[in-house]
């Protein structure tokens, strides 16, 4: 009898290990879409993706870290650690994405390991260009609901920021920038009131644009 329990659970452990999702390999990922992009021939570095009911899995093929995407509503949610060299040992980078109708926000903040936030930074971007908004630190209500105020922020922001400029202190201030593709050059160009001005242009790899190794703005 004890040998038949024994099989029997070792049966529905291999059922269960087989029925589970598993991920798969692709060229890149759309994040803008949330879907893998197919090549025949897969080239490194690439992605795996898994998916699972409300929840997406993503995996650079260079790195070890998983990023977990989760439908919230109608827009997906991923909340990340940004990697970066610092010399304060108490604090670190987050950034907390949503991705909706092919646009990705970034809310960016430094979070202190007491959970006290500060210096708040919004990434609006879309496949042709990129809003920055740079937030005083009561623009953000933390008992509010984030996403909805983000939302509020962005379409108005012109009646609460200025256009960055160098030779003014501002608490609020805000920069464009259009990004141009030509096969894998990326260029990136920050408009204002002078025109526009080229401050960056760079080979990417396999993986496009999905390819910011943990940076907000990589291009920089």
């Amino acid at each position: 009898m004890k040998k038949i329990y024994i099989l029997i659970f070792l049966l529905v452990v291999f059922f269960e290990a087989n029925c589970q999702p598993k991920f798969v390999k692709y060229q890149s990922f759309d994040e803008y879409k949330m879907q893998g992009i197919k090549d025949k021939r897969i080239k490194y570095p690439c992605v795996y993706i898994k998916e699972n009911g409300d929840t997406m899995f993503v995996r650079k093929s260079y790195d070890k870290n998983i990023i977990t995407y989760t439908k919230k509503q109608d827009y997906w949610y991923a909340k990340l650690r940004i990697e970066e060299r610092s010399t304060f040992t108490d604090r670190y980078r987050v950034c907390e994405r949503f991705i909706y109708n092919d646009t990705i926000i970034d809310f960016v903040y430094i979070q202190k390991n007491n959970g006290k936030t500060f210096d708040y930074d919004i990434y609006v971007h879309t496949k042709v260009d990129c809003l920055h908004l740079k937030l005083s630190v009561t623009d953000i209500d933390n008992s509010a609901d984030l996403f909805k105020q983000i939302k509020i922020i962005i379409n108005n922001y012109k009646d609460f920021f200025s256009l960055y400029s160098s030779k003014e202190h501002q608490l609020r201030f805000y920069e464009y920038y259009l990004k141009y593709v030509d096969k894998n050059i990326l260029t990136i160009y920050e408009v204002n009131e002078q025109g526009r001005t080229c401050v960056a242009s760079k080979k990417m790899n396999n993986l496009g644009e999905f390819d910011n190794k943990g940076k907000i703005a990589w291009w920089y």
